[in-house]
């Protein structure tokens, strides 16, 4: 796998493009408080304590605060619409999407797709899933706004403050787990996928020379005991397994606190750094370019069932 080489995720006749910025750094440093044990507090050491909790608070929230105001410009986009669950997608022009205008991509070109291999056939009784909006993608909105983005332009999940809200800090709204810091170790020898405390994998990896990877993901919307506990199912194609590895990642999930829903969701994920700063889910950072007209972040309206209709998506990653 190239370090710049990233993503593409296909479903029945839709694609999704992706290639990416090796270069993205979005997430910054959050000052973090600590206290000391009782026995050891004193008025002063408490008071310094609740001083520091308070500025990281007030860090935190600036910083989610900044990033709802900057990250997609009001002017690149050309217009949106709303979704049954009410979350919006906007248009936005796909050569002013924000990973196109980071300092790294400046007087570059987006990527053309490299040819595809060749689909396998679904096994009998097996069918592509689908997403909301291949369902309804020639439908109105409360607000008569069709729901899907015009020639030129790809669609983004909109993020509002209630979605960082629900985090400590943007940091782990961007994390794929509860503990950036965790996820950079593993127990396996070669690129393997790291396993981690509070994590349990079920999986079949190969270490060889690749340029990605090929396969079919049943669709299934598993149940999460709590709403920060997450359930996915994906294809993980994986550079290294230090301090230096890169991943591209696609697949579906099941996180009610990042989307808000118990829906099954199509996502993507990278990193650069084994997780330690860099990656976010679809595009909620800059780092993938993406140029068509699949949805990341949307949710799969057709769910496998135990011994009835089975639904698939073929992602290729390359």
């Amino acid at each position: 796998m190239q370090p710049s080489s990233w993503g593409l995720c296909t479903w029945s006749s839709q694609s999704t493009v992706f290639t990416s910025n090796p270069l993205s750094n979005t997430p910054s440093s959050i000052l973090v408080a600590c206290s000391a044990s009782p026995e050891e507090r004193s008025p002063t050491s408490t008071t310094l304590t609740l001083a520091s909790a308070i500025t990281s608070t007030a860090t935190a929230a600036a910083e989610k605060q900044n990033y709802l105001a900057n990250y997609v410009r009001p002017d690149t986009i050309r217009y949106s619409f709303h979704e049954n669950n009410g979350v919006w997608f906007d248009c936005v022009d796909i050569n002013l999407q924000p990973s196109m205008l980071t300092p790294d991509m400046a007087g570059k070109a987006i990527a053309q797709a490299p040819p595809l291999p060749t689909s396998s056939p679904l096994p009998a009784g097996h069918n592509f899933a689908r997403l909301y909006m291949e369902d309804h993608a020639n439908e109105l909105d409360e607000n008569g706004n069709i729901r899907h983005c015009p020639t030129g332009s790809i669609p983004m999940r909109r993020t509002t403050a209630s979605d960082p809200q629900r985090f400590a800090t943007l940091k782990d709204f961007f994390a794929k787990g509860p503990d950036r810091t965790l996820l950079g170790s593993s127990d396996d020898s070669g690129s393997n996928p790291p396993m981690v405390a509070g994590f349990e994998y079920a999986r079949t990896d190969q270490s060889v020379t690749n340029l990605g990877a090929q396969g079919f993901i049943n669709i299934w919307d598993p149940y999460v005991q709590i709403s920060a506990e997450h359930s996915l199912s994906q294809i993980w194609v994986v550079r290294n397994d230090d301090a230096t590895m890169q991943t591209a990642e696609a697949g579906s999930v099941v996180y009610p606190s990042h989307f808000g829903d118990s829906n099954s969701h199509f996502f993507t994920y990278w990193t650069n750094d084994a997780y330690q700063t860099t990656g976010c889910w679809d595009m909620e950072c800059d780092g993938f370019v993406h140029y068509s007209g699949s949805t990341p972040g949307d949710y799969f309206t057709t769910i496998s069932s135990r011994g009835g209709t089975q639904w698939e998506v073929e992602q290729k990653l390359l």
